[in-house]
């Protein structure tokens, strides 16, 4: 029994250690810009080894409560652009019209992540920030 629960410890322990991490969300941030407009600035940071080809994703607007009254997409590196080599850092920007019962809250969620020349696509935990493949 004493041995189970010692293999189980260890596969965690591993299981964190040697997590795939790719990318870090650097900074979110609401600055207003007008009486009614919010600029929502979201950087992230390539930890990876590789070059990323594609990072989007959804920020979440929340209200008073911590709830999601509205999501909006943002492709921070779209296949378009030149890749986010490792090390290095990419921001983009929305505007968005601002609620009464808006908090002034985000949250951004990869929900699409793949490294360049590669045709897997990734989603992001947004828990541990472990990468886990959509197929």
């Amino acid at each position: 029994m004493k041995k189970m629960k010692f293999l189980f410890a260890l596969g965690i322990l591993l299981t964190t250690v040697f997590a795939q991490q790719a990318i870090q969300i650097s900074d979110v941030v609401v600055a207003q810009l007008d009486n009614d407009l919010l600029r929502i600035t979201v950087e992230v940071e390539n930890i990876s080894q590789k070059s990323i080809g594609e990072i989007s994703g959804v920020i979440d607007i929340l209200d008073n409560y911590g709830k999601t009254i509205d999501k909006k997409s943002l492709s921070v590196v779209s296949i378009h652009d030149v890749p986010l080599e490792s090390g290095k850092s990419r921001e983009r920007s929305i505007v968005i019209t601002q609620r009464p019962n808006m908090s002034g809250a985000v949250r951004y969620r990869v929900t699409k992540l793949r490294f360049f020349g590669d045709q897997t696509v990734y989603m992001v935990c947004p828990y541990c920030n472990e990468i886990i493949p959509t197929e």
